[in-house]
């Protein structure tokens, strides 16, 4: 439960108190999201490419370490859990609500008409008795699905921002025309209409992850325009109050973006998008190759903020800020491959991000959330094990990385 905290301003706190109830003293009403990545439980479209009761525990169990002092594998503390089952997401969602979580954005899939990935939320999330405790949302991840689990050097890199020249794609990110038609609904009368979804203003949220992906599915602007409009009608007509159209931030550097922010404004303005937030951090990803594969935390945060203290007020919509713990994609390599610098999934990695560098990066991003009057912010992620961030305690940590969250952003 998050505490509110009294500031006195021009009262005295007498007076304050005379003058407002409880919860209205000038309180800080933050408001704490994670992503969360749905790939650790059995799905038949794995167990079709990769064996029986497949996931991606079967990466974490096998990663070895790669430099001297990386620390892999990582190991969770509640061991390899099964999400599909409700008594495990019960726990998931106590302890976020503990730690100061306040909703889950998950990673949503939806591949040739069906779902993909979906059992942690439609079993695992929906059967936990306690799901009102954290609300979720959906992030429809529409990039293509590809073949890196793992992945050999010979075929790296993945360049997520120009999937249509991959050559090893396995479902298509494509979903327009009747098949979004199908794809909205479903949305709305399974997920919008739960008890449990995620609103703001009553509105409920809902991000697209590749938008220029979106579009080129619908082979143009205008025609990808006109769909979110109807799926925002359709959402109004099923008594909602507006569609809280969320885009996801691609292709932004700490350095040197405008050309990818005038895009997205135009895109925000064009489609009625509400918000704007990253999936990642926009910080510094590639470091010096005298060190590699490692690039130090604090460099990763100085960039953060960099990024922080010029991306604010350049849209008409709100920016939800967001941090990532680390970034190890080594797990999704072949382990007996060499690992050299390809791109993902052969990539920097972030070392020292301890707890308490964490914790620092938290301040960061709440200084420039107070700043700017902005109440919300993202976490990358609750559960990315196989990209190295994650909130859920391993052997190594604990609970100090969400210890940390409830230090910043509830009453100390």
């Amino acid at each position: 439960m998050k505490i509110n905290v009294i500031y006195v301003c021009s009262f005295t706190v007498i007076q304050l108190l005379i003058l407002l109830p409880v919860g209205q003293l000038c309180a800080q009403d933050y408001k704490v999201g994670v992503y969360y990545f749905p790939s650790y439980h059995a799905d038949v479209r794995n167990e079709n490419m990769h064996g029986k009761g497949w996931d991606e525990w079967d990466l974490m169990k096998h990663a070895t370490p790669r430099f001297d002092g990386h620390y892999q594998p990582k190991i969770p503390l509640w061991g390899y859990e099964d999400e599909a089952n409700p008594k495990v997401m019960e726990r998931k969602i106590d302890v976020a609500e503990r730690y100061g979580v306040d909703f889950f954005i998950f990673d949503w899939y939806y591949y040739e008409d069906a779902e993909f990935l979906n059992r942690a939320l439609d079993e695992g999330y929906f059967g936990a008795e306690n799901n009102s405790e954290v609300p979720f949302c959906l992030m429809w991840a529409n990039h293509h699905w590809r073949d890196f689990f793992p992945m050999k050097i010979s075929h790296a890199p993945i360049e997520w921002d120009k999937q249509d020249q991959a050559t090893d794609i396995v479902f298509s990110g494509y979903v327009a025309g009747e098949a979004f038609d199908v794809m909205t609904d479903l949305i709305i009368e399974k997920y919008f209409n739960h008890p449990a979804y995620y609103k703001i203003n009553g509105a409920p949220y809902f991000s697209i992850f590749q938008i220029e992906d979106f579009i080129d599915g619908f082979s143009s602007e205008e025609n990808a325009i006109k769909a979110i409009e109807v799926f925002r009608l359709k959402t109004i007509a099923a008594g909602f109050p507006d569609l809280h159209f969320n885009i996801v931030g691609r292709g932004f550097k700490v350095d040197n973006y405008s050309k990818v922010l005038e895009r997205h404004k135009r895109l925000l303005d064009k489609m009625g998008g509400r918000s704007i937030n990253m999936y990642n951090m926009v910080a510094t990803k590639r470091g010096k190759m005298e060190n590699w594969p490692q690039l130090p935390y604090d460099v990763v945060l100085n960039g953060a903020d960099k990024f922080w203290n010029t991306i604010y007020g350049q849209f008409d919509v709100p920016y939800f800020p967001t941090i990532s713990l680390g970034w190890d994609v080594s797990p999704r390599t072949v382990q007996s491959d060499r690992y050299e610098y390809k791109g993902y999934p052969f990539d920097f990695i972030w070392v020292n991000n301890t707890p308490e560098l964490f914790e620092h990066g938290l301040r960061m991003m709440k200084a420039h959330m107070d700043k700017h009057g902005q109440k919300t912010c993202i976490i990358n992620a609750w559960n990315e094990w196989t990209e190295g961030c994650y909130l859920e305690p391993d052997i190594r940590n604990g609970y100090k990385y969400l210890e940390a969250v409830r230090k910043v952003f509830t009453a100390e």
